[in-house]
């Protein structure tokens, strides 16, 4: 591992134990909520019902919208999402995480189509960062580009940019203008922007452009993260040559190291386009590559700044034994979960003295509909994780609710 050093086998088993422990994190769930909890990530991982759920929505949008609206408000709104607003936020989840524990805001949007709807996204997400009070824990916003900029002009503009188109996007100039002057009011705003990765077919327009901010505003340190997808057999080589062009730039690249969100998306795609899938073929890979992607970061410190994002106890208790033997690693990395997930994980990691932020989503309920249905398609098809999130959730119940 280079200039890393190995935690002791014993140590690690030590991290292990600490961290899968649930109790702490859930100390401030009531048992109510406790068993809501249990009801959810048990039916979570029924695929076919997150299917029929799916199929039978916009059918029952339309003939009963108020039903709806109240269900997921009842339901999977308050697992996965803040509030309406950055108030409703801060309100709700005071008392509910550790005092250490960053916030990282999103407007839950879905993709633009049009620019119109493009420049509304754009308005709303300036609203909400205007209303982020100083000194609050919210320290981070996690930027959708495909919100704010047409998915046929990202698709375009990949395509482009990997040779098959001649030309680029004729509208692409207009949209990176509107989309910097956002990131731009982010910034300002002292909120550290974090680019999120997307589907294959429009994830190099997103990379070449957040790498342009990168270069832009990255001079003294991580104001701009971009993501990598470690299920992808191509991201590691993007991540190698990142590092490469930072080093050389004399700045500091932002990375945020996920494993993957569109698995099945991306899948069918290939099946489609009767091309061969850009991931890989087995979890196990996946995980190396991970590994690998967090060991080339922080032996590239301080050229690197690490956000692991990931819920994954072998990686969080692997990045928590490399924290405790490599101090100067310390200040380099950090850790975000998703809210409503991965809570055992995110109250150990802030015991332990590291930097972690969850991710939470504002916005309506009606706004964030689609964000939902997406989460709930996501997490049914990772039966594992929600497994562990299931048992965690009956062992706090078991022991808080004396039953």
């Amino acid at each position: 591992m280079g200039g890393l050093r190995i935690p002791e086998l014993f140590r690690v088993r030590a991290i292990a134990r600490e961290v899968l422990d649930p109790l702490p994190a859930y100390s401030g769930l009531s048992c109510g909520v406790l068993a809501e909890r249990i009801v959810y990530f048990g039916l979570a991982r029924y695929g076919w019902l997150v299917r029929v759920v799916e199929e039978l929505l916009p059918w029952a949008d339309r003939v009963a919208p108020k039903f709806v609206e109240a269900l997921f408000r009842r339901t999977v709104y308050p697992v996965f999402c803040g509030g309406a607003t950055v108030k409703e936020a801060l309100h709700r989840l005071r008392g509910e995480l550790p005092s250490s524990v960053e916030l990282m805001v999103d407007y839950a949007h879905e993709h633009a189509v049009d620019g119109r709807m493009a420049e509304a996204n754009c308005d709303r997400i300036r609203r909400l960062v205007a209303r982020v009070p100083e000194g609050s824990p919210i320290r981070h916003y996690a930027l959708k580009l495909s919100g704010i900029i047409p998915t046929s002009v990202l698709v375009h503009q990949s395509a482009y940019l990997r040779g098959r188109r001649a030309r680029p996007h004729p509208q692409w100039h207009r949209y990176v203008d509107l989309a910097t002057a956002l990131a731009e009011f982010i910034i300002e705003r002292n909120l550290t922007l974090h680019v999120d990765a997307e589907e294959s077919w429009v994830q190099d327009a997103i990379h070449h452009l957040a790498m342009e901010w990168v270069f832009r505003w990255n001079r003294e340190g991580a104001r701009v993260y971009t993501t990598f997808q470690m299920y992808r057999r191509d991201h590691l080589g993007w991540l190698e040559r990142a590092i490469s062009d930072c080093r050389a730039r004399g700045c500091v690249l932002g990375v945020k190291l996920v494993r993957g969100a569109y698995v099945q998306k991306e899948q069918a795609y290939a099946r489609r386009e009767g091309v061969a899938s850009v991931l890989y073929d087995t979890k196990e890979e996946v995980d190396r590559a991970y590994h690998r992607g967090v060991v080339m970061c922080l032996e590239s410190v301080p050229v690197v700044q690490l956000c692991v994002a990931s819920h994954n106890p072998v990686t969080v208790v692997f990045c928590l034994g490399l924290a405790e033997v490599n101090d100067h690693v310390r200040s380099y990395m950090w850790f975000a979960h998703l809210l409503g997930m991965a809570d055992p994980l995110t109250w150990w990691v802030a015991r332990y003295g590291l930097r972690v932020a969850k991710f939470v989503p504002i916005g309506e309920v009606r706004a964030v509909l689609p964000y939902l249905m997406r989460r709930l398609e996501e997490n049914s098809g990772i039966h594992q994780q929600m497994g562990r999130e299931l048992s965690w959730y009956v062992y706090a119940w078991k022991k808080r609710c004396g039953v």
